[in-house]
């Protein structure tokens, strides 16, 4: 997926830091990635998946690598384009790196098995939903299989520090990353409670964010920044890593530095 962990060295005194349970190794949990990065991976589906797979067998026939990941999204965006699954498994017997997502709905065992037995890097992918939670018994034998990802579109100050804990407090050590992707807002959504008892979130959400010349709101790295770090104490100490969507590379830039520089 979007990141992958250092591992240990062999040496116990160049041994590399990494996050653990109770991060007992004081790691520095933080990654950034753009848009773009997210955007980059090659999107499955039941009009290309026979290309996909000709073009693959093609590389593989020339001992050509493919580095490219590849994602499935189930049900999305509607059932009836999904694919079968004797075609994931064909690209996972391929070696390709290979994210699964499925669409409020749990990852059958089959599946799962075929995700553990893929010879290139796979990953479970949930997206965090207010009104939905994926249960913990079907997250965690995932995460037994293979590697388990949560994309957290947050709106701020919407969504609190506390309500992001809470809301993945009952997985903890069953999730191997989260994605924090404060979503960019259109004028209505900015505005949204303006006029009504609830006007003054309007006006604070508005300190949050930006206004671009594309007509969309999107958040300062300030903004991240302080999502980051309300979350990371709790989330390293569950050994999740957290991977911050900036929008560009300017962005990320931007909030690197201020990682870098709260981490002095």
């Amino acid at each position: 997926m979007a990141y992958t962990p250092p591992t240990r060295a062999s040496s116990k005194r160049s041994r590399s830091r990494r996050l653990t349970i109770g991060n007992t190794d004081k790691y520095k949990n933080y990654n950034s990635i753009t848009t773009d990065d997210v955007n980059s991976m090659i999107r499955i589906n039941r009009a290309n998946i026979k290309n996909v797979k000709k073009s693959l067998e093609k590389k593989l026939d020339k001992g050509v690598i493919d580095n490219h990941i590849y994602i499935y999204s189930e049900g999305l965006p509607n059932k009836s384009e999904d694919i079968e699954e004797s075609d994931i498994i064909d690209l996972l017997d391929m070696g390709v790196d290979f994210v699964y997502h499925p669409h409020q709905r749990e990852v059958s065992d089959s599946m799962l098995d075929a995700l553990s037995k893929g010879l290139g890097n796979t990953s479970v992918l949930y997206s965090y939903k207010a009104n939905y939670m994926h249960s913990i018994e079907s997250v965690r034998e995932a995460h037994e299989a293979t590697r388990v990802v949560f994309d957290v579109p947050l709106v701020i100050p919407d969504m609190t520090q506390q309500q992001i804990i809470s809301a993945f407090e009952p997985y903890k050590t069953s999730i191997d990353e989260v994605q924090l992707d404060i979503c960019p807002l259109t004028q209505e959504e900015i505005d949204y409670g303006k006029g009504t008892e609830k006007g003054f979130m309007a006006q604070f959400r508005k300190t949050k964010y930006y206004l671009r010349p594309d007509g969309k709101w999107y958040s300062y790295p300030k903004t991240k920044y302080d999502v980051f770090k309300s979350v990371e104490k709790a989330f390293s100490s569950w050994g999740t890593y957290i991977t911050m969507i900036c929008t560009d590379k300017q962005d990320k830039s931007e909030l690197d530095k201020l990682v870098k520089e709260g981490n002095k």
